[in-house]
Parts: structure tokens; C-alpha cells; sequence
């Protein structure tokens, strides 16, 4: 029989300009080396379907978390509240997405049983090219190098 436990709670990261911000987190609770995904939320934000994408993650075997990107706009606010403010004034900007985003994959390189990491936008692959998705993949942090629309990781913790 399979083990199938898993973890999925709230948590807080550190992301762009090492702001705490709030992300979900779904890991299965086995040994590893296991790999990670940081799923990015859509536009209407860090909601119920968002994090149950980051779940089934989970449940795959795969190490997973959502940062929420609309984490400074609206602290604790309906995801359909925080996205509106978010959408009015002109989205989250290109360098705190990257940043919020290194910041989750430090976070699952940072977990025990962490093996590599991907990157997982939320909607069919096109409709992922929205501005900072695709800036993103063609800007990468440091620790990421671009290879296709699903970005991989660098699991070398340089």
C-alpha cells in the first residue's frame, strides 16, 4: 500500500525584498529526495482552486507551495477583494513576482526532503504568457534557468 499522507497549511516566506509574505504549502509527509513545484495563482488570485492545484501536487509526491502575490495589497482579504485591488493598480510589478517567487523556491529548497523544483502557472499553457509570467521565464533569477514554458529550478543550491 501506498503512503499517502500529506501536510498542507499557511504559512508565511520570505519573498521579494525579504517581505514576509503569507503562501500555502502541500508536501507529502515521506522521505525524500522529493521534487517541488511552486504553483504561481492566477489573476483572480490565491483562492480555494489555487490551493487545491497545490494539494494535488502533493498528493503526486511532489513538494509544492503558492506564494500569494496579492500577500502586500490585502492582508487576509477574499481572494476576489485582494485581486481587485491588485488589478487596480496594475497588477503585481514584474520584480516583486520574481522575487516573491525565488522566495518560495528557497523555501521548498530549504525542506528536508527536497530533491528540484519547477514552476507551475495555474492556466493552460496559453494563457500563462501574461507579462510577468513571460518576463519571468525570459529574466530568470540567478538560481533558475529558463528551458521551456515550465521553468526548472536550479537544485544546486549554489
Amino acid at each position: 500500500m501506498r503512503y499517502d499522507a500529506l501536510l498542507a497549511e499557511t504559512i508565511t516566506i520570505h519573498g521579494h525584498g525579504s517581505d514576509a509574505i503569507e503562501a500555502y504549502s502541500a508536501r507529502p509527509l515521506q522521505p525524500g529526495p522529493l521534487g517541488g513545484v511552486v504553483v504561481i495563482h492566477h489573476m483572480p488570485g490565491y483562492d480555494r482552486a489555487t490551493k487545491e492545484i497545490t494539494r494535488r501536487f502533493a498528493e503526486a509526491g511532489f513538494n509544492a507551495v503558492c506564494p500569494n502575490l496579492y500577500s502586500r495589497e490585502a492582508p487576509g482579504a477574499s481572494p476576489d477583494d485582494a485581486a481587485a485591488i491588485a488589478r487596480a493598480r496594475g497588477g503585481v510589478p514584474d520584480d516583486r513576482l520574481v522575487g516573491d517567487v525565488a522566495g518560495a523556491a528557497s523555501y521548498l529548497r530549504g525542506l528536508p526532503n527536497s530533491a528540484s523544483m519547477r514552476l507551475h502557472c495555474d492556466q493552460p499553457p496559453s494563457r500563462c504568457t501574461t507579462r510577468p509570467t513571460s518576463w519571468m521565464t525570459s529574466h530568470p533569477p540567478p538560481q533558475t534557468r529558463s528551458a521551456e514554458a515550465l521553468t526548472k529550478l536550479d537544485p544546486g543550491r549554489r
